[in-house]
């Protein structure tokens, strides 16, 4: 009859031989030795993948795996691999969080993850743990758990992206812009801006519904091609009139008999770029074109040889002139 002792041991040896690839006889396991064996693995290859493992001191680890697996004599042997150092301390650190009711998944679940983008990156797109899809504009940061847990999805955004939600009405989507403002959904596909310098949130709403709140409490339905605004402890709704809104997304521009005042604004929001009339009557031109993901220069080029006019560039900005 085994021993506790030598049962333990005998544990020991298998996960150890498991975790370094050994050619374990898993079949013959009872079936819940298999499945820990299995759920043991996914936690080694997470800590080994990861930083941390550097963290680890084998040596004081052994020390406190040694007796444990002890029956007269020791599993160290001279010319031990490292490999299984770094197993025995795993194990003890698994060991150690099962003891105290905690799991690798766990923590794994809820850490943050976040992306950013620069100045010169905009258009990203990254994909969230329920299949949701997000682009981030320039200068934006986007951060949510490693999963959703619980009964909401909650993201957090500075700066703006544009959402296409995946639908659960019983998992209402999130996302949190600075103290201002909360936008809540539970499947549709919107943008939401947030200034931190202006201190100010706007959501355009393109598919279903969307519910802008203050911290205060006060709430805002939003239905599609509407634009809400939080700022200033105050709700504005008012109904989108710029059908070019969400060109930094799209690439597509679309003008019909529109002022140069209202293009311009346009091009400096999709493309990141400042441009000036030296002239304000040049403001005044009218233009009927569509761009779809042209370079900004070819933009500028056409508009300079439609108007019979110049233009001088610096770095990103353009200032247009007469001839």
């Amino acid at each position: 009859m085994m021993t506790g002792k030598k049962h333990k041991e005998e544990r020991w040896n298998k996960m150890a031989a498991f975790l370094s690839g050994e050619d374990v006889d898993t079949e013959n396991l009872p079936s819940t030795e298999s499945a820990e064996n299995e759920k043991l693995a996914r936690y080694w290859k997470a800590i080994g993948t990861g930083h941390r493992m550097r963290l680890i001191d084998t040596g004081k680890a052994w020390e406190k795996v040694q007796p444990v697996t002890e029956t007269g004599h020791t599993l160290r042997k001279a010319g031990t691999p490292m490999l299984i150092l770094k197993i025995a301390a795993a194990l003890l650190i698994l060991a150690a969080l099962g003891t105290a009711g905690l799991y690798l998944p766990e923590i794994f679940q809820n850490r943050q993850v976040t992306v950013a983008t620069s100045g010169d990156e905009f258009n990203r797109e990254v994909i969230l743990p329920d299949g949701t899809r997000a682009w981030l504009y320039r200068n934006s940061r986007l951060s949510w758990p490693h999963a959703f847990r619980g009964g909401i999805r909650n993201v957090n955004l500075n700066g703006e992206a544009f959402f296409e939600v995946t639908p659960d009405r019983d998992k209402p989507f999130i996302v949190k812009a600075g103290k201002e403002a909360t936008v809540r959904v539970t499947g549709t596909s919107f943008n939401v801006a947030y200034s931190e310098k202006a201190e100010k949130v706007e959501v355009y709403v393109e598919t279903g519904s969307v519910i802008l709140s203050l911290p205060s409490g006060e709430s805002l339905a939003l239905d599609p091609g509407y634009i809400g605004v939080a700022s200033d402890e105050k709700l504005i709704k008012s109904l989108n009139e710029n059908r070019n809104y969400m060109a930094w997304k799209t690439g597509l521009l679309v003008y019909e008999d529109a002022p140069l005042s209202n293009l311009l604004p346009d091009l400096e929001k999709t493309y990141g770029i400042g441009i000036t009339a030296e002239d304000p009557s040049i403001l005044d031109y009218r233009i009927t074109t569509t761009f779809d993901h042209d370079p900004a220069e070819t933009i500028v080029n056409v508009i300079c040889i439609t108007f019979n006019i110049r233009y001088v560039k610096d770095g990103d900005n353009y200032r247009l002139m007469r001839k």
